[in-house]
């Protein structure tokens, strides 16, 4: 699924069929700022699902995050822990690293 908000900023993601435990990758890019939240929140809604899932967020191509887009992913990485799943992060770009590294606990990168 391929979704690109006003803001440029699209959202692919991948999931695994429901019987294997692979996880949901999403790919985001562009800005991730208060315009694109929605979008990001639809998306690792739709990925999360109301089931265990283990989301892997790869921020390689994100030109832009501010707290707004911070925000999401933190509270997403919340409600996916309450139902028995996982969120990490993964490839993170300069952009997305400079905040991440402010708040290191919050989430963590994978590998």
């Amino acid at each position: 699924m391929t979704v690109t908000s006003a803001a440029a900023a699209p959202v692919t993601t991948a999931a695994a069929p429901a019987a294997t435990a692979a996880p949901v990758i999403i790919r985001l890019s562009g800005d991730l700022d208060i315009g694109a939240r929605p979008l990001i929140r639809r998306a690792l809604s739709a990925a999360q699902g109301g089931a265990r899932a283990h989301i892997i967020v790869d921020l390689a191509d994100v030109t832009f995050l501010d707290a707004a887009g911070f925000g999401v992913l933190v509270a997403a990485r919340g409600y996916a822990i309450m139902a028995g799943g996982s969120l990490t992060v993964r490839s993170p770009s300069y952009a997305a690293r400079r905040i991440m590294d402010l708040f290191p606990r919050d989430l963590p990168v994978a590998g």
